[in-house]
């Protein structure tokens, strides 16, 4: 996909978690970027493989001083 492309179909997924994202007065369409981590040397990157993690309620039992994002806290299979 093209730049403007990929950036008007994360606007439009965006909205679906939270509204302000379709606002362009609030998140203006000149700030996006998009990235094709694919194209980029040295950027395989890692995945989470849960059959064999650690406990993590501690992790997810945070008390909103710290906050963690990405797949790699995700509980979802990969």
């Amino acid at each position: 996909m093209a730049l403007r492309d990929r950036l008007q179909l994360a606007r439009i997924v965006g909205a679906r978690l939270r509204s302000e994202f379709a606002d362009p007065d609030i998140i203006p369409v000149s700030y996006g970027q998009s990235i094709a981590w694919h194209n980029v040397p040295f950027q395989a990157g890692v995945w989470a493989r849960w059959s064999n993690a650690p406990d993590l309620s501690r992790m997810f039992a945070l008390d909103r001083t710290l906050y963690v994002t990405g797949d790699q806290v995700s509980t979802l299979p990969v």
